[in-house]
């Protein structure tokens, strides 16, 4: 059960207030929580914007756990969040800093253990990073172009981790280019993409320190067009992409045997894709 209440203010022309509470009951695990929220924004002028909010966020435990122990807690993060916007002339510029504190984290010496006393919603860890995002629909002519980049410094001690460490799926840096032209003659717009990622952190059960292992960083450069026309009077969208067209070796982690071999060392396999590159075409219509 679940039940929220909400709050608006305008202090004053420039200045707005918003502050919630959220109380929820589970009886999966009997639990009565109450999450305050509040955020503030100031507008600077008529086209910039600051704001910031802070807020108490839970949820509960994943089913791979609650099926062997339906007491556990739910996690919680604290959050704080700061915000400035500007916009004019259809080009927006979006940056956002933010700091996170986890608690409650799922915490287990191996993963489908029968014995509910082997999991513990003792894990813990934090969170704090900087999100920056530009758009542009003016500068060319039916263009549309965005970049976006991403930096997050992050550690948790929670599942099977041995010590408080950066989780095996965040890369620390990581950025995307888009740019996509429309051509009205022939009702067809071209894009390019272009991603990138600071390579992830990996355990390598062959080395002492847990999860010292780090992936090369991944790149990915993408094309791709949509065609649309009418049949039969209704809308149709032909669309196509192909990834990876520079066909580089991306490889996403490491599968290492159960067991050692007789001189001690975990076989290890790759995750990579099946194939280097993804060619998609498809119609969509509207009916």
């Amino acid at each position: 059960y679940a039940g929220y209440i909400e709050f608006e203010h305008s202090l004053t022309k420039r200045w707005a207030l918003k502050h919630g509470y959220r109380y929820e009951y589970s009886p999966q695990n009997k639990e009565q929580t109450l999450s305050p929220r509040i955020s503030a924004a100031y507008k600077i002028n008529e086209i910039s914007q600051l704001s910031c909010a802070w807020g108490i966020f839970r949820q509960l435990q994943g089913d791979d756990y609650v099926k062997f122990n339906s007491s556990l807690a739910s996690s919680q993060t604290l959050q704080y969040i700061v915000n400035y916007q500007v916009q004019k002339n259809e080009r927006l510029f979006r940056s956002e800093l933010y700091y996170k504190e986890y608690s409650k984290l799922i915490t287990y010496k191996s993963l489908n253990n029968a014995d509910a006393s082997s999991y513990s919603t003792s894990g813990f860890g934090n969170a704090k990073g900087l999100d920056v995002f530009y758009r542009d629909t003016k500068t060319v002519c039916d263009g549309d172009f965005w970049v976006s980049y991403s930096y997050i410094n992050t550690q948790r001690k929670y599942k099977d981790y041995v010590s408080a460490v950066r989780p095996d799926y965040v890369s620390p840096h990581s950025a995307s280019i888009v740019y996509k032209q429309f051509f009205p003659k022939i009702q067809t717009q071209f894009g390019v993409s272009y991603t990138y990622a600071n390579g992830k952190k990996y355990n390598n059960p062959n080395e002492k320190t847990f999860m010292s292992g780090t992936l090369n960083d991944t790149h990915d450069l993408s094309l791709s067009f949509s065609y649309i026309r009418r049949l039969w009077g209704k809308l149709m969208i032909i669309h196509g992409s192909l990834s990876n067209v520079l066909g580089i070796e991306n490889v996403y982690g490491y599968r290492y045997s159960s067991s050692p071999d007789k001189t001690g060392i975990y076989a290890l396999q790759p995750i990579v894709p099946v194939g280097k590159r993804m060619f998609f075409i498809g119609a969509f219509i509207n009916l």
